[in-house]
């Protein structure tokens, strides 16, 4: 027992998990150890049959958690203060679900998770959005995250089709058949695809990193009555998050051979300043 340790196998039931990081941006720490103390040589398997609730903090612009279902099992290590776990994953009254397999050692904060979806509903991901709105679609791909001495980053790409976004500014929402997302290190970039806003259509790209820089390119295409429909527009922004909207720091919009140059913010109180140069 000294050299190999104990073993305990646990079968949860019901279980409601509420994971909030600290001020050092660790997600879990081991309870108050005498001066030289170390842990018991002591390991938890534990095992979830059913889906309990498993709520993660601290990680949304809104504030509010991500919420999940979640059902597998997990490998509790005291003595090497590491947890491995293997789950799946779904979203409360969403169909989909998700394979979510990782590793993590709280000692040195350094935490891994591949996350393998199918199908699953893009709603649960609403709090993650700087700004609030009804998200809506069905997400398909791979992602590995990490999370190093409090450090975040991502790897892999994701899929999101039929998907829909409405803001409350919006009176409709935002749609697109198939929106291409990837993620490499602190960088989420939106490949080049299709959006409609009612009969309005076109192609949107951008790119966005944690530390809250934003880049979007916009062509758009009015509608075969509009008397736009015969000129190119497009328009190109830079800026990062705020609270409730976004600060722009380089708006351009061309119409033909006119173009629109402002910066300012953009929020339910739109606030821009700048100039607008006509050409015929």
């Amino acid at each position: 027992w000294r050299l190999r340790g104990l073993v305990l196998d646990l079968v949860v039931r019901d279980p409601v998990v509420d994971l909030l990081r600290n001020a050092r941006g660790r997600l879990w720490v081991l309870g108050r150890l005498k001066p030289g103390g170390e842990p018991p040589r002591l390991d938890l398997r534990i095992r979830v049959p059913d889906p309990g609730q498993l709520r993660l903090w601290n990680v949304t612009p809104q504030g509010t958690p991500l919420a999940f279902l979640v059902k597998g099992e997990a490998r509790l290590r005291l003595h090497e203060r590491s947890l491995r776990f293997r789950a799946g994953v779904s979203a409360p009254a969403q169909v989909g679900e998700a394979l979510l397999v990782g590793e993590g050692n709280w000692q040195r904060n350094h935490w891994r998770a591949d996350l393998a979806t199918r199908r699953f509903a893009a709603a649960p991901f609403e709090p993650l959005l700087p700004v609030k709105g009804s998200l809506r679609g069905q997400a398909e791909g791979q992602v590995s995250f990490r999370l190093d001495r409090g450090r975040p980053s991502c790897e892999g790409a994701l899929t999101v089709r039929q998907a829909s976004w409405r803001p409350p500014a919006l009176e409709r929402p935002l749609t697109s058949e198939h929106l291409a997302w990837s993620c490499r290190d602190q960088t989420l970039t939106l490949a080049d695809g299709p959006w409609r806003f009612g009969s309005w259509g076109g192609r949107i790209a951008g790119r966005t990193a944690i530390d809250g820089r934003l880049a979007l390119d916009l062509r758009a295409r009015p509608p075969s009555g509009n008397p736009l429909a015969t000129l190119p527009l497009s328009g190109r922004l830079r800026g990062h998050w705020i609270r409730g909207g976004v600060a722009v720091e380089r708006l351009e919009g061309e119409l033909g051979r006119s173009r629109l140059l402002a910066d300012g913010r953009l929020t339910r109180q739109l606030s821009l300043r700048g100039g607008w140069w006509l050409e015929p």
